[in-house]
């Protein structure tokens, strides 16, 4: 097999290379995982602007709670704040597909925020 242009191998020794005639149909359009699917929906934090209120302290936990069409913010069996109608559904969704998201309140340039973090089961 050295330099020998003249060498001619042995039709035995040929390697044999099956390329699939399509990728797609071997692997489908709907193969995507709970991975894939949950980083494309459910995203990794986000964040709600809360209004002042004596509840307010940076790193306290706050919680998610489903009042009609969007949730609610709480801090022990208080309401502080709504979540937007577009996070809501997007956390309806990654509720579905087993992620749940948990906060506490930050303080971003002297505004109160509750922020959430994914986390997965």
């Amino acid at each position: 097999m050295g330099s020998d242009k003249n060498y001619k191998r042995k039709l035995s020794d040929a390697p044999i290379i099956r390329v699939p005639i399509s990728f797609s149909s071997i692997v489908g359009e709907s193969s995507k995982g709970l991975p894939e699917i949950v980083s494309e929906i459910c995203p990794t934090s986000f964040q709600e602007k809360l209004e002042s209120s004596p509840y307010l302290k940076e790193g306290i936990k706050v919680f998610l709670e489903k009042k009609n069409e969007r949730y609610s913010i709480i801090i022990q069996a208080t309401e502080i704040g709504l979540v937007s109608k577009r996070n809501s559904i997007r956390i309806s969704k990654c509720l579905e597909l087993g992620v749940r998201y948990s906060g506490k309140i930050v303080i971003t340039k002297g505004e109160f925020y509750a922020r959430f973090f994914r986390e997965t089961n």
